[in-house]
């Protein structure tokens, strides 16, 4: 145990470093592992899997909530997808391959991890759990729509087959994980995290290696500055999700700030490891690209974003302490 906490705890640290270095090697030596590429779908499955055994059912039933559900459908299955065509349009050409690459990174549900940045930045981590297992659920619906609606002239997609494999690797590995949290002591679940997790990571890290190990010849063939400025657009797209989010469930629900940064990294924070499964299983090598060089930065805006949020819960904080003191002193007048 004390190998595997060690091992989380320098893999954590050192992330930003790491990340980049796998896209390297993945681009330059991924060839010499790309006979692997059948086993990424079982390592996104474990990985889901994995991230499932922290949702409680009595916590996600607590916090359900159906009219920020359907606007969480509506924006990030709406909103955002046909917001990124958009944007992306400006600086691709849409029938290209990194095109596709492009949209699959807001094609997909919200990520698995957004309710655990949820709780760390003052969300509520219940809401959050309501807002995965209904995204995930109905994403493997809504994916293969958002691709042929936004892609139709670049590509044929095999829709059932897609939403067989996302069934495969999101849905039953994700229930399965629901299941072992409501039949398994906590203790238990405990002592097997370190493992778990570490497991885990080198999952993800290896799904990135594999799936960038038939890019390079496509990646040098198609090159463009496009493919440099698209990244801007991708960083336009991931800021306008956390806004829309949080001002939409403050304004149009009338939520409180915990609720409206569950609404936001619900948007804001994307499901990459999904997005490069779904691209170098069913999509031409170049796209792959996009949601992996997302990696890159994806972490740095959320971050961003929840020290913002961490901010804005402080003040409010703070106001309610001003006005229940306020009210105090009138009751004692």
């Amino acid at each position: 145990m004390q190998f595997f906490n060690k091992a989380n705890s320098f893999i954590e640290k050192w992330m930003q470093l790491i990340m980049p270095l796998c896209v390297v090697v993945g681009f330059f030596w991924g060839k010499y592992i790309a006979f692997l590429k059948p086993a990424t779908n079982w390592l996104f499955a474990f990985a889901c899997f994995a991230s499932s055994l922290t949702l409680s059912l009595s916590e996600c039933r607590k916090a359900f909530n159906i009219k920020a559900i359907l606007l969480l459908l509506l924006l990030g299955h709406v909103v955002i997808p046909f917001a990124a065509w958009a944007v992306f349009r400006i600086f691709e050409d849409p029938s290209s391959d990194f095109f596709m690459g492009l949209i699959l990174i807001f094609a997909g549900p919200c990520a698995t991890t957004s309710f655990i940045w949820s709780g760390i930045y003052g969300g509520n981590k219940g809401l959050s759990i309501v807002f995965v297992v209904i995204d995930t659920m109905l994403s493997i619906l809504l994916t293969p729509l958002i691709i042929r609606n936004t892609c139709a002239t670049a590509v044929r997609i095999d829709s059932l087959g897609l939403i067989w494999s996302m069934t495969k690797m999101v849905i039953f590995p994700s229930v399965a994980g629901v299941l072992v949290v409501s039949r398994i002591k906590q203790e238990k679940l405990a002592v097997a995290a370190p493992p778990i997790k570490f497991i885990t990571k080198i999952s993800l890290l290896l799904i990135i290696i594999i799936s960038l190990s038939g890019s390079t010849a496509s990646v040098k063939e198609n090159f463009s500055f496009g493919f440099i400025w698209s990244f801007f657009g991708v960083l336009i797209v991931l800021v306008f999700g956390y806004l829309l989010g949080f001002f939409a469930s403050r304004f149009l629900l009338k939520s409180d700030t915990h609720d409206a940064v569950s609404m936001s990294f619900a948007l804001g924070c994307r499901n990459l490891g999904l997005s490069i499964i779904l691209a170098s299983s069913y999509f031409p090598p170049l796209a792959a690209v996009p949601p992996v060089i997302t990696l890159f930065f994806h972490d740095i805006v959320t971050t961003s974003a929840g020290r913002v949020f961490l901010k804005l819960n402080e003040k409010d904080k703070q106001k309610k302490e001003s006005i229940n003191a306020a009210s105090c002193n009138s009751q004692v007048q």
